[in-house]
């Protein structure tokens, strides 16, 4: 609850993340995502990012506050409210890893 790290065969086998608020106010969390270098032709290595990297979908059955949020740089502030669940479930392009933290205290984070 509060920091959440997973790897992507983690990620695979959970479904996906779960972002909740726990009252009625506001929740922001961090998303860093961690993509995989890779090798271009010429042999220069190279970072892949997507402006669509990462896709965080409302859960069924609740408002749609947003149907994706668009990362630069691998950096994300997802903003959720009341009890609403964001569930992180795919992803556009190879990752490494993928982190989040929570920087208010009313979200609750898990698979």
């Amino acid at each position: 609850e509060g920091r959440w790290h997973l790897q992507p065969e983690k990620l695979a086998q959970s479904g996906g993340i779960t972002i909740s608020t726990e009252d009625h106010r506001w929740g922001q969390a961090r998303l860093e995502l961690e993509v995989n270098a890779m090798e271009e032709s010429n042999g220069h290595v190279a970072q892949l990012v997507d402006e669509r990297v990462l896709l965080v979908h409302p859960i069924p059955d609740l408002p749609e506050l947003t149907d994706s949020c668009e990362t630069k740089g691998g950096f994300e502030d997802v903003e959720v409210h009341l009890g609403h669940c964001f569930r992180i479930r795919g992803f556009d392009v190879d990752f490494a890893s993928l982190k989040i933290a929570a920087s208010s205290g009313n979200l609750s984070i898990g698979p």
